[in-house]
């Protein structure tokens, strides 16, 4: 989640580099205003196309903004909710994030 995509376009008919570790990460998001409920949203739909591309072990993945902090806390809190399948093998998990606002570092821990 700390990764970012490189600012770089290819040729259409080169489609599987879209999905390539050469575009592993989250596009740039230091410009969507974190305060706005439009920013979250954009930001949660980014980080659920990203695991949906990178991740297919995961299943019914789903993004959202958690909590309501204090004014003063600018920390941007996500929960990451998914569905594990290895095999027939499955089950559900739960990660709960923190996007750092100076850094826009992102910290993830299961839940």
């Amino acid at each position: 989640m700390n990764s970012r995509v490189c600012w770089h376009l290819w040729p259409k008919h080169y489609s599987e580099l879209n999905v390539s570790v050469l575009n592993y990460g989250l596009p740039d998001f230091s410009a969507l205003p974190f305060s706005r409920t439009e920013g979250q949203v954009h930001l949660c739909n980014l980080v659920e196309e990203t695991i949906r591309r990178f991740e297919p072990r995961f299943d019914s993945v789903c993004v959202s903004v958690i909590g309501e902090g204090a004014p003063e806390d600018r920390i941007l809190r996500l929960r990451i909710q998914a569905i594990f399948r290895v095999g027939s093998a499955e089950e559900e998990i739960v990660f709960d994030s923190e996007v750092e606002p100076i850094s826009l570092g992102i910290k993830v821990e299961e839940s």
